[in-house]
């Protein structure tokens, strides 16, 4: 159901990347504070580093249209900053971004997810791929 949501994005041309934002949809509550703040932040940092200003740049719940796909090869992409990464790529392309909301999902039983120290390391990751190339 929420490919969907992705495909119909792409298929209304609003975008050569289409994103789902857990923060566009009623069911944000449902993911816990602390990652709802960690989330804005990255978002935050992303649009200083892509100059693209997206209300959930951590999703990885993404459609990459054939532009999209094309600008990403030989890209370095690996690890969680992945997600910022992409976006940064899309804004050096010129290429169209957009958003669509999707349910938010978490399992409250789930152990894991990342640590205050994984973002800072993320963080420094960008830094210097933003500084190097």
């Amino acid at each position: 159901k929420e490919i969907e949501l992705l495909v119909g994005g792409y298929q209304r041309g609003e975008g050569d990347m289409i994103i789902g934002s857990r923060f566009l949809s009623q069911t944000i509550k449902e993911m816990p504070l602390l990652k709802r703040i960690g989330n804005r932040a990255f978002s935050f940092i992303t649009y200083l580093f892509s100059g693209k200003m997206l209300s959930d740049t951590q999703s990885g719940f993404r459609l990459f249209g054939s532009k999209m796909a094309d600008a990403l090869i030989g890209a370095d992409l690996s690890g969680y900053e992945f997600c910022s990464e992409t976006i940064m790529i899309a804004q050096k392309n010129h290429l169209k971004v957009a958003e669509v909301p999707i349910s938010t999902i978490y399992d409250p039983n789930r152990v894991g997810g990342q640590s205050p120290i994984n973002g800072i390391n993320i963080l420094m990751k960008l830094i210097y791929r933003k500084l190097v190339g």
